[in-house]
């Protein structure tokens, strides 16, 4: 057994090329490992509880999340993050519908837009293990219909560039998204 340093935190570690068991850091550094890991999650806080398993390989991420707040049904969502699109699915959009993004085109997400969007830098607790790659686990579903939101995010991202567009009120970003996507974003920036 060897010992490792990573994001900041001693990690246990089984071989010398690969980063197992719990450790904190983010998924971006696990897809850029070049490991195919399946690593667990679980955080509680006055929101309440996230929890997800996370599938990484070939510089690609699936996770599926269920979040429980206290009084309410858990919430179950999903997300594949391949380098070039986004997609997520389940959750305020119902198992059969979901959004897609080319996150390739966004060299550098506004801080609205990465806050309504899965967040591969986010630190994290996570118990990682190897992973046997499913190349179903890492394509997105076909049964689900996607909707392409790059052009609206891109809009969203223009008008916050603009000064005084939305000073103040982050929350007025979500006014400009589609009617389906305006509860989501004012959920995801904590808006009344």
């Amino acid at each position: 057994m060897k010992f490792k340093i990573f994001a900041g935190t001693v990690v246990l570690s089984l071989s010398v090329s690969g980063v197992y068991g719990m450790s904190q850091g983010n998924l971006r550094q696990m897809i850029q490992s070049g490991q195919s890991v399946q690593c667990t999650t679980t955080k509680t806080d006055a929101h309440g509880t996230q929890s997800g398993i996370f599938y990484i390989a070939e510089k690609k991420v699936r996770g599926d999340m269920t979040f429980t707040r206290s009084g309410s049904a858990p919430m179950v969502a999903h997300m594949i993050q391949n380098g070039e699109w986004s997609y997520m699915w389940g959750g305020p959009f119902g198992e059969q519908q979901g959004t897609k993004m080319n996150v390739s085109q966004f060299k550098k997400p506004a801080a609205s837009a990465k806050k309504s969007s899965f967040d591969l830098d986010k630190e994290m607790a996570m118990d990682c293990k190897p992973w046997k790659v499913s190349a179903a686990q890492l394509t997105p579903p076909s049964d689900v219909q996607f909707r392409d939101m790059t052009e609206q995010v891109q809009g969203m991202q223009q008008r916050m560039a603009t000064p005084g567009a939305t000073a103040g009120n982050p929350c007025a970003a979500c006014d400009a998204a589609p009617p389906e996507a305006k509860a989501q974003c004012r959920q995801a920036l904590h808006c009344q």
